[in-house]
């Protein structure tokens, strides 16, 4: 798998949610990214994680959550450092989440390519979806002023 590991790139990982689109698993204390959805266990905000290390370093990573979310967000993620750890006073949905990582890398790096990983998507296709985000960013990296954004095709 080619990487882009300490070339600008930080992964951004939203964790967010009230816990109520797949309840009775979810709830407000623990919200879908901190469930499991697959044979292994793990939660999605976990595999989100895993996938991420594979293409990005760990150190490259930042966390945007709320508060009320800190201790299961460290429960996955145990040696993020604490500078990598974005706390929403409270949740304002995806592009407030966006703007406040986005405000910590132009202030800590500059200019930075940021990689948005939603914490709480299903990913049946790991190699798929890391060789289409290496796509993306690569592109990024060679066009300053680019937004790269990637979707799915509905199936249903």
């Amino acid at each position: 798998m080619d990487k882009v590991r300490g070339k600008g790139v930080y992964a951004v990982i939203l964790i967010g949610g009230k816990g109520k689109r797949l309840r009775p698993l979810s709830t407000n204390a623990k919200p879908k990214s901190f469930i499991s959805v697959t044979k292994d266990r793990k939660s999605m905000f976990r595999k989100t994680l895993d996938r991420a290390r594979k293409i990005i370093r760990q150190e490259d990573m930042l966390v945007v959550a709320n508060r009320k979310n800190l201790r299961l967000a460290k429960r996955d993620f145990v040696n993020i450092p604490e500078d990598n750890l974005i706390l929403e006073p409270i949740s304002r949905n995806t592009a407030p989440a966006i703007t406040l990582a986005a405000l910590a890398l132009r202030k800590r790096v500059g200019n930075a390519v940021m990689v948005i990983l939603p914490a709480d998507h299903y990913i049946p296709h790991e190699k798929k979806h890391l060789d289409c985000l290496l796509k993306g960013i690569r592109f990024a990296l060679n066009n300053e002023d680019a937004i790269v954004v990637l979707g799915i095709k509905p199936w249903f």
